[in-house]
């Protein structure tokens, strides 16, 4: 009876001690990477929010985007993304819906900061750090030099222009000799009020690039004609691979 007694003790305890070993993530300071403007005509271009995490040592890289579109207003995005593949490795979408509608960073970390820990920890994401932004469209890593250009298209549909389809295109350059397409960007804006032939434009904010791994995460921002006249400034976040792929 005192082995059953003292089990569920041992058990609280246990639970207890891993609570205590688990990581205190808190939530990075808001970091504002392109001035919101407001052009001759129509409304406030109003720019996105980052809030960017430590690098992992294995060259993952976690971060909250606050995003500011019309209708919706102000609302929170979480990724985490491997730059040596590209991919995202986990996303969360605070998009707003008829049953919830987060406004800030604060608020969506507040009622997620469990998930958004575990997740963190379990990719290994230090709890305590600030990743380097590199401004412009040149950045130093791995005693090189990188450079990064965009190409931006109007698409075409049925072998005539589509002013509402546009493409980014990335290309890296290394001045040790070699380059690559890092990124393709294709999309539709189904909502447009105008065409994008005069009002679509895309430019490099910058990179993160990592302490130690031929990594960097690039930042895009992309500016269109969005809903009602209103005109939608976004991030693109690129993982880029500063390795591999080079001709």
């Amino acid at each position: 009876m005192k082995q059953l007694f003292f089990l569920p003790v041992l058990l609280t305890f246990l639970f207890q001690i891993s609570l205590a070993q688990s990581p205190a993530y808190q939530l990075p300071a808001r970091q504002q990477l392109a001035k919101s403007i407001t052009p001759k005509e129509g409304f406030p271009i109003e720019a996105d929010a980052f809030y960017p995490f430590a690098w992992s040592e294995e060259g993952q890289f976690a971060f909250f985007v606050l995003r500011n579109r019309h209708p919706e207003g102000e609302f929170p995005l979480f990724y985490l993304t491997d730059p040596q593949t590209g991919e995202f490795l986990f996303s969360w979408d605070g998009t707003p819906t008829e049953e919830k509608h987060f406004k800030t960073v604060e608020e969506a970390w507040k009622a997620n900061s469990t998930l958004f820990s575990e997740i963190m920890a379990g990719y290994n994401i230090p709890v305590k750090g600030t990743p380097v932004f590199t401004k412009g469209s040149k950045f130093a890593a791995m005693d090189d030099e990188f450079s990064v250009g965009l190409e931006l298209k109007l698409g075409e549909r049925d072998g005539q222009p589509d002013p509402v389809t546009e493409s980014i295109i990335v290309r890296l350059n290394k001045a040790s000799g070699g380059k690559k397409v890092a990124f393709e960007f294709h999309h539709d804006n189904k909502n447009l009020t105008a065409p994008l032939n005069d009002t679509f434009s895309a430019k490099v904010l910058g990179a993160y690039v990592h302490p130690t791994l031929p990594r960097a995460v690039l930042i895009v921002e992309e500016i269109h004609p969005g809903a009602k006249g209103y005109y939608d400034s976004s991030y693109l976040v690129i993982g880029l691979n500063l390795e591999e792929g080079f001709e």
